[in-house]
């Protein structure tokens, strides 16, 4: 008897992130703060390749701010951003939407100089035919 222990909620979810990724400019990781290592899925490094990314240590709260302080450096040397969130009191969710913001910043700025390069160019071509 084979056991199959990859669940099918997950292969989907793999396949939708495959799918869309394109789609996205900022990865942004839920983790627990309490256990970053065993909550975080091996396979979301390759599924996002280059891009960026920050990650959330959840219910830092239950923690030992020594502990987190050494999980938010760890992350910080290997070009992470890691944010302390309690989800269920909100605090820290006005610093992660900053940091999406500064992330999304530069791609903003290239989607709207398209956007001025590509209506020029419809006003050009609707001038000229």
């Amino acid at each position: 008897m084979h056991i199959n222990w990859y669940p099918g909620h997950m292969k989907k979810t793999k396949e939708l992130i495959q799918n869309s990724i394109n789609l996205v400019d900022v990865v942004v990781e839920l983790l627990d703060a309490r256990i970053p290592i065993s909550s975080r899925n091996p396979q979301i490094d390759d599924l996002i390749g280059n891009k960026p990314k920050i990650v959330i240590l959840n219910k830092y709260d239950l923690t030992d701010d020594k502990v987190l302080e050494e999980w938010i450096d760890h992350y910080h040397e290997q070009g992470i951003k890691a944010i302390p969130v309690n989800a269920l009191s909100g605090d820290g969710i006005n610093r992660l939407i900053h940091e999406i913001k500064a992330e999304t910043q530069d791609k903003s700025r290239q989607n709207d100089r398209k956007r001025t390069y590509s209506s020029t160019n419809q006003m050009y071509d609707c001038r000229y035919t």
